[in-house]
């Protein structure tokens, strides 16, 4: 019986571990899309009222819009050979 506590009481403290790393991530991760969200506002403003096209925006700018670009170039895909 002893050794079930024991194994509970890791276990439980365990997953306390992992919630609170969890919550720690995700504020981290939060801050980080406000950040790029703010310098891609920067960007915009600095950019001037002409509206620069997908390709003329950083990469932070993208961030704002989902990560679509208006007028960006189509993805082209490389086709990868299996050995």
């Amino acid at each position: 019986m002893t050794a079930f506590l024991t194994i509970l009481a890791i276990g439980i403290f365990g997953l306390l571990i992992a919630g609170v790393s969890h919550i720690g991530i995700s504020r981290e991760r939060k801050a980080l899309l406000d950040a790029r969200a703010r310098l891609a506002e920067e960007a915009a403003k600095a950019a001037g009222p002409k509206g620069a096209s997908g390709r003329d925006l950083p990469l932070s700018a993208l961030v704002r819009t989902g990560g679509r670009a208006t007028q960006a170039a189509p993805k082209h895909y490389r086709r990868v050979r299996g050995k």
